[in-house]
């Protein structure tokens, strides 16, 4: 395809790349939710959710990467980048809601508490994606407990 032909598609390259950002963030989507199973107990969704993440960042890597990078310049661009974090942001928060379970920080209402532990387990996820990129001779398996450690059992590591 020639830059000509590209460019009668998608406009500019900003608008290719915001294009590229919208469908890999809700490839990734499709990819964890089609293995989440919100009637599991927690422990078991987070295990699956960062088995999924980690899977689906191995098998597309470029993907991932272009998920994961921080833009800077463009504001479309960033803009791109906020709507996709923001839709992994409420489909967490919203299964953290609806957890039977669930019970706000002190503090917080339930819904600013689901939101605030929805950035900060993306956050986490995140951060053990890149790593399993970096790190292709660790087993999924191994960086989904590394994930509920720390989300579940705490950094102690106790149960």
């Amino acid at each position: 395809m020639t830059k000509p032909v590209l460019y009668e598609h998608v406009g500019s390259k900003q608008e290719l790349y915001r294009s590229l950002v919208a469908r890999e963030a809700t490839r990734l989507a499709q990819a964890v939710l089609a293995r989440f199973d919100g009637g599991e107990p927690l422990e078991a969704r987070l295990r699956t959710l960062a088995a999924e993440a980690v899977g689906f960042a191995r098998e597309h890597p470029d993907s991932a990467r272009l998920l994961l990078q921080l833009p800077l310049g463009d504001a479309g661009v960033v803009t791109a980048h906020e709507r996709a974090r923001g839709q992994a942001h409420r489909l967490i928060a919203a299964a953290i809601l609806e957890d039977p379970l669930f019970r706000p920080s002190p503090g917080l209402s339930r819904e600013a508490s689901a939101t605030l532990l929805a950035e900060l387990q993306t956050a986490v996820l995140e951060r053990l994606v890149a790593w399993a990129i970096e790190h292709p001779e660790i087993g999924g398996d191994h960086l989904a407990e590394v994930f509920v450690d720390v989300l579940w059992k705490g950094l102690s590591g106790t149960d």
